[in-house]
C-alpha cells in the first residue's frame, strides 16, 4: 500500500479504530473470504471495532508514520511472505530471472531439459 500511494504522491488516512464489521464472510462470499478461520480473512474481517468520539481531534500535522506502515503490511501480506523459504524463493527468482507466475521446479526442469 505505502509504495503505490508514494509512488503516485499520495497520502493515505486511517482512522484511529475500525468502524465497520465485516458482515460478507459466509459460504456465499466472493472476495470477504467464506471463514473467519482463514488467518488472512480473520485478519482483515475480525477487527474489533469502537464507536467514533466527537468532536473530531485532527492531525496537527501531515506526517508519514513508518512504523504504522510496518504494521499495516504485516496484516496485508500474508505471514508466509516473511518466511525464510519465501524470502530465499525470491532470490531465486530475481537472480535468475523467473516471472513470479512460474514455477522454480519447472523453470529448472525446462532449462536443464
Amino acid at each position: 500500500m505505502s509504495f503505490s500511494i508514494r509512488a503516485h504522491n499520495l497520502y493515505g488516512i486511517v482512522p484511529a479504530y475500525n468502524q465497520i464489521t465485516n458482515i460478507g464472510v459466509d459460504n456465499h462470499s466472493t472476495h470477504g473470504g467464506t471463514s473467519m478461520e482463514d488467518v488472512m480473512t480473520e485478519r482483515f474481517c475480525g477487527l474489533p471495532t469502537r464507536p467514533m468520539e466527537f468532536p473530531l481531534r485532527h492531525p496537527k500535522a501531515l506526517l508519514i508514520d513508518d512504523a504504522f506502515e510496518v504494521a499495516v503490511a504485516k496484516i496485508i501480506l500474508h505471514p508466509k511472505f516473511f518466511s525464510a523459504k519465501s524470502r530465499l524463493s525470491r532470490a531465486v527468482r530475481k537472480l535468475l530471472g523467473i516471472r513470479k507466475t512460474e514455477s522454480i521446479l519447472g523453470y529448472l526442469k525446462s532449462k536443464l531439459a
